[in-house]
């Protein structure tokens, strides 16, 4: 992804405001629209980059879309409570099918 290195006096701008930016040419002329990151966003962005780092299983997208597929329909089917999400949520952590 592209990405700018900001000067020191434009990090103290965007540091300074929650509120959007705009951000312009040399002429003045508008080319983006930057909103800063708030305290909330910062530290998600800093635990999705310390877990990157780390090693372990992961569970893949399309696995975990077929889960949920599979637990819709088992609610629309059958219905779903509490106790019957938990019975088969530790029957897939168990690598059964459900």
């Amino acid at each position: 992804m592209p990405h700018l290195v900001l000067t020191e006096e434009q990090l103290k701008v965007i540091a300074g405001t929650v509120a959007p930016i705009e951000v312009r040419d040399e002429q003045g002329r508008p080319v983006a629209l930057l909103t800063p990151f708030d305290a909330i966003d910062r530290a998600a962005i800093e635990r999705h980059r310390s877990r990157r780092e780390q090693t372990g299983p992961t569970i893949p997208s399309e696995q975990v879309q077929a889960h949920l597929r599979r637990l819709d329909e088992i609610r629309q089917s059958e219905g779903l409570d509490e106790a019957k999400m938990l019975a088969l949520l530790q029957r897939m952590q168990a690598g059964q099918q459900v």
